[in-house]
This record gives C-alpha cells, sequence and structure tokens, in this order.
C-alpha cells in the first residue's frame, strides 16, 4: 500500500503537517452544498422510480401480458439507490432480471408496455408531458417530467455465455448489470454512512471535470471514499473533511452550570483553545469527536440541533442533519476539532492504483481481483499524475481553484489546472508529468520475448513472495 498518514501518524509523527485553515474546511463543505440534489430533484426521481416498479411488477403478474421474456425481479441500482446522486442529474437506474437472455424486441416491447401501463395510472398526465421510451444498448431509457430511470436487462449468470449478440443485449451490458446489483448491495451494508456518500459526491465532481479522474469508475469511487472514511486505526468512521486527513487536534474542554435548565452543560470557547499533536489524543472518546462541529453549525445556520450537547441528560443519537456529519453518541463535553487535507487524494497521488500497489480487492468478485487491474497503465500514470498536482495546488493554499471552475466541455488537464492556480499569488505550482511510454517496437525475437516474459514472471513471483527480484 501507499504511504497513508492517518494510517502511519502513530509510527511517523512528523506525517502530521501544519494545520489546514478552516477556509478550507469551508470550501470542502460549501462545495459539497452545490453538489447535493435539491428536494425536488430527489422527489421526482424517487416519485419515478416507484411509479415505474409499480408498473413493471403489474405487468409481471399479469397473466399473459409480457410472456416473451417472464421478469423475475426488478433491483434498483446506481447512485440512486445509493443515495450519491449530483444536483442536476434527475436520472436513477433499475435492473430487470427476465428468465430468459433478454432479447432487443423483449425489451422494446415491454418499453411500450410500461408507457401504456404508466400512462393508465398517471391521471395527471397530457399529451405534452407524455413519458418517452428511447432504445439504448443497455435496454430502454424512460423519461417524464425532466427526471430518467435507465432500465437495464439480464438474466441468470450462468445463461449469460450463450448470448447472441445479435438477437440479445450483448453479454458485457447483462453482466454490467448484475454487477450494479451487487455494487448497490454491498454499499447498502457497507457504505451507506452519511460522510462516505458526500466523499464520493465530491469524487464524482472531480471526475467529471479533471483529466485523470474521469477514467475512475463509479465502482473505483464507491471504494475510494469507503476507505478514507472507514479505514483508519480507530476503526470509527471519519467525518468528511477527515477523510481527507488527520493533521492535527485542537482540544479543549470546560463546564458550565446552566440554572435555568438544572444541569451541567458544555461549552466551546475556541479563542481559548490550545493546539497539541493528534498523537496525544488518540486515545480520547472519538464519540465527542463532532461536538465542535454541531456547536459551530448552530452558531452560522443560528439554528438548534437535534442531539445538541445542550439538550437535558445529552445522551441522544443524531441520525441525520443538514449537513453530512457522522452518527454519534454525545455523552461527554470533550470537544475536539479535527483539522485535514484531502486524505483520498494524498493515497492516489502516493500510487495507489499505479502498477506494483495492493491497492483494493474487488468485494464483489471472486479471485481476490484487484480493482486497479482494468485501468490501462498510460490512465494509471494519469490519475497519479492528477493527484500529485491537486495535492500541490492544496499545499499552496490555493484550493479555491478546485471548487470555484466551471465544468468544462472536456475535463481540464493537469497543466491547465496548474496554469490556473499560479494566478494567484505564492509559489508556482508545476503539474506532475506522466513516465509512461508506449512500446515502440514491435518486432521482437523470440529469444528476447522469452527473456522478458521470464523477467516479468519472476518480478510478479517475487511481489507475491515479498522477496526481491532476481
Amino acid at each position: 500500500m501507499p504511504f497513508d498518514p492517518v494510517c502511519c501518524a502513530s509510527v511517523f509523527p512528523g506525517a502530521n503537517g501544519t494545520p489546514e485553515e478552516d477556509s478550507f474546511v469551508n470550501a470542502i463543505m460549501v462545495h459539497h452544498s452545490k453538489l447535493t440534489p435539491s428536494p425536488d430533484e430527489q422527489q421526482a426521481v424517487a416519485s419515478l422510480v416507484t411509479k415505474v416498479t409499480e408498473c413493471l411488477e403489474a405487468i409481471a403478474v399479469y397473466p399473459g401480458k409480457f410472456e416473451q421474456n417472464h421478469i423475475e425481479e426488478t433491483r434498483p441500482i446506481g447512485s440512486f439507490k445509493k443515495g450519491t446522486m449530483l444536483a442536476g442529474h434527475c436520472v436513477a437506474d433499475l435492473v430487470v432480471i427476465l428468465r430468459a437472455l433478454p432479447t432487443f424486441e423483449a425489451t422494446s416491447t415491454l418499453g411500450q408496455l410500461l408507457k401504456d401501463e404508466f400512462l393508465s395510472k398517471e391521471t395527471d398526465a397530457n399529451g405534452d408531458d407524455d413519458p418517452e421510451v428511447h432504445a439504448r444498448p443497455y435496454g430502454f431509457d424512460f423519461a417524464y417530467l425532466g427526471a430518467t430511470i435507465r432500465v437495464a436487462f439480464s438474466t441468470h449468470q450462468s445463461m449469460i455465455k450463450k448470448t447472441n449478440p445479435e438477437i440479445h443485449i450483448s453479454a458485457a451490458d447483462q453482466l454490467l448489470a448484475l454487477a450494479g446489483i451487487r455494487h448497490a448491495r454491498w454499499a447498502e451494508e457497507n457504505a451507506s454512512h452519511p460522510n462516505v456518500k458526500a466523499l464520493i459526491r465530491i469524487l464524482k465532481d472531480f471526475r467529471r471535470r479533471f483529466l485523470g479522474f474521469n477514467y475512475l469508475s463509479p465502482w473505483h469511487l464507491d471504494l475510494l471514499a469507503f476507505y478514507a472514511v472507514m479505514q483508519n486505526p480507530s476503526n470509527q468512521p471519519l467525518s468528511l473533511p477527515t477523510a481527507f486527513s488527520v493533521k492535527g487536534a485542537v482540544v479543549h474542554e470546560e463546564q458550565v452550570m446552566d440554572c435555568t435548565r438544572r444541569y451541567t452543560r458544555w461549552g466551546l470557547h475556541t479563542s481559548t483553545a490550545k493546539k497539541v499533536p493528534v498523537n496525544s489524543v488518540g486515545g480520547a472518546d472519538l464519540r465527542a469527536l463532532i461536538t465542535v462541529t454541531v456547536q459551530t453549525i448552530e452558531k452560522d445556520t443560528s439554528e438548534d440541533l437535534p442531539g445538541d450537547v445542550e439538550q437535558q441528560y445529552a445522551s441522544v443519537i443524531i441520525a441525520e442533519l443538514t449537513v453530512p456529519l457522522p452518527l454519534v453518541e454525545m455523552d461527554d463535553g470533550r470537544v475536539f476539532e479535527i483539522l485535514r487535507n484531502l486524505r483520498v487524494i494524498q493515497v492516489l497521488s502516493a500510487g495507489l492504483f499505479l502498477p506494483g500497489s495492493a491497492g483494493f480487492i474487488d468485494p464483489c468478485e471472486p479471485n481476490n481481483r484487484r480493482v486497479h487491474s482494468s485501468i490501462p497503465l498510460l490512465q494509471k500514470d494519469e490519475i497519479c499524475c492528477a493527484a500529485q498536482t491537486i495535492c500541490r495546488i492544496i499545499g499552496q493554499n490555493r484550493y479555491s481553484v478546485l471548487f470555484d471552475v466551471q465544468r468544462g466541455t472536456s475535463p481540464m488537464s493537469p497543466e491547465s489546472l496548474a496554469s490556473l492556480a499560479n494566478k494567484l499569488p505564492g509559489l508556482e505550482v508545476l503539474p506532475s508529468e506522466t513516465v509512461y511510454v508506449e512500446p515502440t517496437s514491435t518486432s521482437i525475437d523470440d529469444s528476447t520475448r522469452q527473456e522478458t516474459d521470464e523477467d516479468i514472471i519472476s518480478e510478479v513471483e517475487a511481489l507475491d513472495n515479498n522477496e526481491p527480484a532476481v
């Protein structure tokens, strides 16, 4: 694994750099609020998913209505199911599992049946707002009132090998649909924490705006966010900005008696707080890490959040707040403010997805498959270069360019991003350059090829055995 400051802080205390400014944290939170879909967008998609699912179930149970391929089940997948939708992207995904191989004719017929069933139940629809069905390689898209449902088709995995590409949906699309079901189930069981979802949104935004990140699939982003938030020595979920790395801590404790309520509450006075190294508070109760965050939000929003430490007995669980915060039980008055930097960017820049790195084992695939094994070498290099350039920009406190730059027609290269950052005062930011070179020689004799293959096998075996290659 590459160097990770969070995992190595106890061994290398110097890994904890100088604390970041609060403005960086505020910039992250403000940017995430812009990426979060509005309640109207979420309601529109959720309503359409419910109606489409009900219509498909009605078609499945109605005798003789769709006999070409019997519908076995319908499963939601993708960002809507995982709770990681982006603002302005009102799209949800469904997978329809058939008992037979899905043909193009069957999916087209089902799309028309779905439209008819939908219109029979949707009393508010008129001629101008009729739903639209568009054929796609994976199935069809069902669009209505600004929201879209992508309906993909598959069947039992043992039957996919019999696919005829001329009449059936391709085996690759069917396998992707089945993988989407496994990914959604894994995310529901392991990555449902609100801070994981928030970090996924930020990474998705990076993916569509920055060259290098666009090579990462949504599944890569899910695993990256899960690692950044959940994988740490304490085995406790980190807050969203902390999912970007622990740098230091501010500790202050004060007891205040509220005579009107007849119980003790804890107050926060950051002006008198003292800074200490993070490893000196490592044994503290991590459930108190959220206290300062809750009080700061109250100050900024003038709201009294439920579960606040000022509530009587102060032993309640925050189920969900309007901002991404960990689920915690606040049972004491110790206050910790975690100062942070982008942890997930740091591990990418250290070579998490480069050749030779352990990376991540795909939890939804057999044989301990590494998730980055399918990424081409040049793309792995560009991912690392993009992350290193962003780390330099953050190190120079020019992170505003990461959140203020508008999405263009194509992802922004590290060179363009560094040029934009250099317009701000400070030291010059130099973008990283790729080191991978495409092989140019096409004629290699048999002896050279045999030596090359033997060298590669020797290196792979040495890596597997943790021994130096000879």
